[in-house]
């Protein structure tokens, strides 16, 4: 029927989720061919094929496949933090705004679910911790049912990343105890899945690559951090909210803080029309020598081409930002950045953060040697 309506005229036909139209019988793909051999030239209806089974999806297009050189791969991205706002917006703003992102993510029905009106501690209590009536509650562990059929050894490992945010692959070899053959497998089939991401420092080279691992979505690492483990407790509790206080609020800050990194990365992407990453590696020989600093981390790093255009660190606290976080910037992480073979000398320093600046640094500021970004600035409002 729907090649039919395009017999006279262009038409676009809309299905979403495909897998299931096909079913589970053997003779899926068959089928599909032999009606794609049938009617194709024959008609100008063109379909958009969406699913949420990315696994699925992905067999459509392989080799010796019904679709394989007839289609074209669209992937849906979830929403970044600007194209968020609209969910979480008039109801929350400032440092809320960023606070419900980092929890529910870029999935529109998860922002639905935690950017109603209220508190935090309501919110996800309401929508993820109670496993009575949250509607979250159980959400990853069916989106990865439908992917993976022997999901164990992937909730431990997205349990492990998600309590440490980021991990490499020596640390997770030895955190999980599973080969470190075997353990880059799984973790190629996630980020193919499109759950976990894996990071390396800017300017690196391929060979130079020692990638950090992460959980992508952000309500999965929050599920993961703290739902996974704690589902017995939960359905054992009348009140999920003592629960929240003591296990979850007091973390919450260092939780977020990895968004914001992300949400000061995007406005450097978007003010400096370049690309954008941290950057982590050694510390200067004579420290590493001396046993002084081994290692330097620096949370926003732009440039192209082995030249840095903005170096910057964020900042996710209730305290004035230090003058110390400009000095070790200064002193040790720039230093270290140009050990590696990094142009600094035209880079413009700035730091972001979510409270005031101290006056130290307002002079630096003034100076112009300096720029300072706070939440309302990055915000825009």
């Amino acid at each position: 029927m729907l090649f039919g309506l395009g017999r006279q005229e262009p038409y676009l036909a809309i299905i979403d989720e495909f897998p299931n139209l096909l079913g589970h019988g053997g003779r899926a793909d068959s089928e599909l061919a032999a009606v794609l051999e049938d009617q194709l030239g024959r008609s100008r209806t063109k379909f958009l094929l969406a699913g949420s089974q990315v696994m699925t999806m992905d067999r459509l297009l392989r080799p010796r496949a019904p679709l394989y050189g007839r289609a074209r791969r669209l992937t849906v991205s979830p929403l970044s933090f600007q194209q968020s706002r609209p969910f979480l917006e008039p109801q929350h703003s400032g440092p809320e705004l960023i606070e419900r992102f980092a929890i529910a993510g870029g999935m529109p029905r998860y922002l639905q679910q935690l950017g109603a009106r209220g508190t935090l501690r309501a919110s996800i209590c309401r929508a993820v911790l109670d496993p009575l009536t949250a509607p979250l509650y159980d959400e990853p562990r069916t989106v990865l049912s439908m992917e993976l059929t022997e999901p164990t050894i992937h909730f431990t490992l997205l349990a492990t990343l998600a309590r440490r945010q980021e991990s490499s692959l020596a640390d997770l070899t030895s955190a999980t105890g599973l080969d470190r053959g075997l353990l880059g497998r799984y973790l190629n089939l996630m980020r193919e899945l499109f759950l976990v991401d894996a990071a390396a420092p800017m300017f690196s080279t391929a060979k130079q690559r020692k990638h950090r691992y992460r959980v992508r979505d952000n309500l999965m690492r929050f599920w993961f951090a703290y739902v996974f483990p704690n589902q017995g407790i939960l359905s054992s509790l009348d009140d999920v909210g003592p629960f929240f206080d003591a296990a979850i609020a007091p973390h919450i800050p260092e939780f977020v803080s990895w968004v914001f990194e992300e949400v000061c990365r995007d406005w450097v992407r978007l003010n400096f029309n370049t690309e954008v990453g941290s950057w982590w590696g050694l510390s200067l020989n004579e420290l590493r020598r001396s046993r002084q600093r081994t290692s330097e981390e620096i949370d926003v790093v732009a440039g192209t081409g082995g030249r840095a255009v903005v170096v910057g660190e964020a900042k996710w606290t209730n305290r004035q930002m230090s003058p110390q976080v400009l000095t070790e910037l200064r002193d040790f992480k720039i230093p270290a950045l140009e050990q590696a073979q990094v142009d600094t000398r035209t880079a413009q320093v700035v730091l972001f953060s979510k409270s005031r600046f101290h006056p130290a640094l307002r002079a630096e500021a003034v100076s112009g040697r300096v720029r300072l970004v706070d939440l309302q600035e990055l915000l825009g409002t």
